[in-house]
């Protein structure tokens, strides 16, 4: 289990979160964006080194939910691979799917990940039917309310 976390470094993520909700929020006003479409913001909350939280940022592809592709990464490997879909779209299409990725990408733990998915209005999304089969046990914490 990840170790104790400083209040101070707990303050600099609470930030970081309400800057990537107003980040979300602008950029869905400015694209036009309708409910469907969600911003994920995981930040890593345990075993930082530096003074910095660190923050990945990803959207999902809900503009047409069309089939998801899986580049560079083999399907076999991801939590979701022995999971059959519960909603219309692949799992990959989702904003909390790419924020994993992006984790492999920094050769990370996603345990040491807290994910909160934003609406285009700037509140909180819980994780879809695919996404709350396989988030929960994937990452450190997840905010869905």
């Amino acid at each position: 289990m990840p170790g104790k976390v400083s209040k101070k470094y707990l303050r600099k993520v609470k930030k970081n979160e309400k800057r990537i909700k107003n980040k979300s929020k602008n950029y869905a006003k400015s694209k036009g964006l309708g409910d469907n479409t969600n911003t994920c913001s995981a930040i890593r909350i345990y075993g930082t080194s530096g003074r910095h939280s660190k923050a990945i940022t990803t959207r999902s592809s809900a503009m047409g939910r069309g089939a998801g592709v899986l580049v560079g990464y083999d399907e076999a490997d991801m939590p979701w691979a022995d999971l059959e879909p519960v909603e219309t779209y692949p799992f990959i299409n989702c904003a909390e799917a790419q924020a994993y990725l992006r984790v492999l990408e920094k050769h990370d733990n996603p345990k040491h990940y807290k994910v909160t998915s934003f609406r285009p209005d700037g509140g909180v999304n819980p994780p879809c039917g695919n996404c709350s089969l396989w988030v929960y046990d994937t990452f450190g914490d997840v905010v869905d309310s």
